[in-house]
């Protein structure tokens, strides 16, 4: 092969390979917002906000299916930072006034995009 072609392999090789990264860390996108109650619209400390990578359609509760997770703070503040650009499902669980709630939503992120205010609304 002529030293032309060998060039042009090598660059389609690595346009391919940097147009393929996948959702997940490796970027500059955040996340954050609260977990709220549906009933009384009090944010939820301590709850546990999940994370999971390049999806389009709710994973699931079984927790094991997610990437990553993060504890709510006092005020139900959560934060996922660090993130490319895609598709992403939350799923919250906590404890409000005993009583065992959970809530999940989708979010797209654009290139180190911050989405903040992003509130899981959660309900038994």
């Amino acid at each position: 092969m002529s030293k032309f072609k060998y060039f042009s392999i090598a660059i389609i090789m690595a346009i391919t390979f940097t147009a393929c990264k996948k959702e997940g860390l490796g970027g500059k996108g955040e996340i954050k917002g609260q977990t709220v109650s549906y009933t009384d619209g009090k944010y939820i400390k301590g709850s546990t906000v999940y994370i999971k990578y390049g999806a389009k359609s709710f994973p699931g509760t079984n927790i094991a299916n997610y990437d990553a997770s993060n504890t709510a703070d006092s005020d139900g503040k959560y934060d996922f930072k660090g993130l490319r650009k895609g598709d992403y499902y939350l799923y919250a669980t906590g404890m409000e006034n005993g009583m065992f709630v959970s809530g999940n939503m989708r979010v797209i992120l654009n290139d180190d995009e911050l989405k903040e205010n992003v509130n899981i609304v959660m309900s038994r």
